[in-house]
Protein backbone atom coordinates (compact mmCIF):
# COMPACT_ATOMS: atom_id res chain seq x y z
CA UNK A 1 0.00 0.00 0.00
CA UNK A 2 2.75 2.36 0.96
CA UNK A 3 4.20 1.89 -2.51
CA UNK A 4 0.98 3.71 -4.02
CA UNK A 5 1.56 6.39 -1.71
CA UNK A 6 3.46 10.06 -3.36
CA UNK A 7 4.18 11.80 -0.70
CA UNK A 8 5.96 14.21 -3.25
CA UNK A 9 2.85 14.99 -5.40
CA UNK A 10 2.52 18.77 -4.13
CA UNK A 11 -1.19 18.82 -5.10
CA UNK A 12 -1.73 15.59 -3.12
CA UNK A 13 0.82 16.36 -0.42
CA UNK A 14 0.59 14.20 2.98
CA UNK A 15 0.15 15.70 5.83
CA UNK A 16 1.09 14.76 9.85
CA UNK A 17 -0.25 16.38 12.87
CA UNK A 18 2.23 15.87 16.36
CA UNK A 19 0.63 17.14 19.38
CA UNK A 20 3.11 17.71 21.97
CA UNK A 21 2.20 18.05 25.56
CA UNK A 22 0.86 21.20 27.32
CA UNK A 23 3.20 22.79 29.64
CA UNK A 24 2.65 21.24 33.36
CA UNK A 25 4.08 21.25 36.74
CA UNK A 26 5.39 18.12 38.14
CA UNK A 27 3.62 17.30 41.73
CA UNK A 28 6.71 15.77 42.79
CA UNK A 29 9.43 18.23 42.50
CA UNK A 30 7.63 21.42 41.46
CA UNK A 31 9.64 21.95 38.56
CA UNK A 32 7.83 22.71 34.97
CA UNK A 33 7.83 19.90 32.66
CA UNK A 34 7.10 19.37 29.06
CA UNK A 35 8.07 17.16 26.50
CA UNK A 36 11.52 14.81 25.99
CA UNK A 37 13.13 16.36 22.71
CA UNK A 38 13.54 13.61 21.19
CA UNK A 39 9.42 12.82 21.22
CA UNK A 40 9.01 15.40 18.65
CA UNK A 41 12.02 16.20 16.79
CA UNK A 42 12.72 12.36 15.62
CA UNK A 43 9.35 11.81 14.09
CA UNK A 44 9.46 15.24 12.49
CA UNK A 45 12.45 14.86 10.66
CA UNK A 46 11.74 11.40 9.63
CA UNK A 47 8.38 12.26 7.73
CA UNK A 48 9.96 16.20 6.67
CA UNK A 49 12.42 13.87 5.31
CA UNK A 50 10.20 11.73 3.46
CA UNK A 51 8.23 15.09 2.02
CA UNK A 52 4.86 14.93 4.65
CA UNK A 53 3.64 18.28 5.34
CA UNK A 54 4.28 18.36 9.88
CA UNK A 55 2.16 20.75 11.64
CA UNK A 56 3.00 20.82 15.82
CA UNK A 57 0.58 21.63 18.03
CA UNK A 58 -0.59 21.26 21.50
CA UNK A 59 -4.00 19.84 22.78
CA UNK A 60 -5.05 23.78 24.82
CA UNK A 61 -3.38 25.89 21.62
CA UNK A 62 -0.97 27.16 24.07
CA UNK A 63 3.10 26.83 23.90
CA UNK A 64 5.24 23.95 24.18
CA UNK A 65 7.56 23.35 26.80
CA UNK A 66 10.60 21.24 25.73
CA UNK A 67 12.49 19.65 28.90
CA UNK A 68 15.95 21.12 28.63
CA UNK A 69 16.53 19.07 31.40
CA UNK A 70 16.66 15.63 29.05
CA UNK A 71 19.67 17.01 26.47
CA UNK A 72 21.28 19.80 29.64
CA UNK A 73 20.57 18.62 32.83
CA UNK A 74 18.36 22.00 33.46
CA UNK A 75 14.69 22.83 33.38
CA UNK A 76 11.92 23.30 31.33
CA UNK A 77 12.03 25.89 27.89
CA UNK A 78 9.10 27.36 26.96
CA UNK A 79 8.94 27.30 22.80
Amino acid sequence: MSANIDVLNQEKRKRVLIVAANPSVSKQTGWPIGFWAAELTHPYFEFNEKGYEVEIVSPDGASLSLMVSAIRGTKAATL
